[in-house]
């Protein structure tokens, strides 16, 4: 699995985890490739939204005045079936 695969299936994954969230502007931050575990270590960043009725676009502005911080999580990929390892927070 190349690095643009490994990132399209933790942004992938997170969006899954985390749809009741409803992150807005998920994005890649990091790829960490861990030659020892055979695993992508991928950051990826959002904001999480309010529930309800309002667009994302909405959100994304209401977050934006509101100053509400990214978050970070990395997700572990298996190198070799693009399988998910684990979803973690980073460390700041």
């Amino acid at each position: 699995m190349d690095v643009k695969e490994a990132v399209a299936k933790a942004k992938q994954y997170a969006s899954y985890v985390f749809a009741e969230e409803n992150p807005i502007g998920l994005g890649l931050e990091e790829v960490v490739h861990d030659e020892a575990d055979r695993s992508w270590n991928i950051t990826v960043g959002f904001s999480r939204a309010s529930v309800g009725t309002a667009s994302t676009a909405t959100h994304a502005f209401i977050n934006a005045l509101s100053g509400t911080q990214r978050i970070f999580k990395v997700v572990k990929v298996a190198e070799a079936d693009g399988r998910l390892i684990s979803i973690t927070n980073r460390d700041s």
